[in-house]
């Protein structure tokens, strides 16, 4: 699912926990820094509502001076852009594959 924030605050609370609890895996992709962006605010939301479980990817600008540039090239340097959004969907997915399933009652073996 995709969800398309705008803006910091206020924060669409309702939305964000329903795809939490749907997903379980958050990916965050902010064209600003990340203290007291987005990102932050939904983690503190999920903080909030006793919901640790749920994994968080944070892509955001660092917190360091950038230098000048287009936006193209600025997004690039630092790691911004749409196929580095689509690499980290794929380790996401791929880390959900290959992790053992949580709650599931271990087969007794028998001979």
């Amino acid at each position: 699912a995709v969800f398309n924030a705008r803006f910091a605050k206020p924060i669409d609370a309702e939305a964000i926990l329903e795809l939490a609890h749907m997903t379980r895996f958050l990916i965050v992709l902010e064209e600003n820094v990340g203290r007291g962006g987005v990102g932050e605010a939904i983690k503190s939301l999920l903080f909030d509502h006793d919901l640790s479980g749920v994994r968080v990817r944070h892509l955001c600008l660092p917190d360091a001076f950038v230098e000048h540039g287009s936006q193209d090239q600025l997004l690039a340097d630092c790691g911004l852009t749409a196929q580095d959004a689509v690499r980290v969907a794929s380790e996401v997915l791929f880390e959900h594959a290959a992790a053992p399933v949580a709650n599931t009652p271990a087969r007794s073996q028998r001979s």
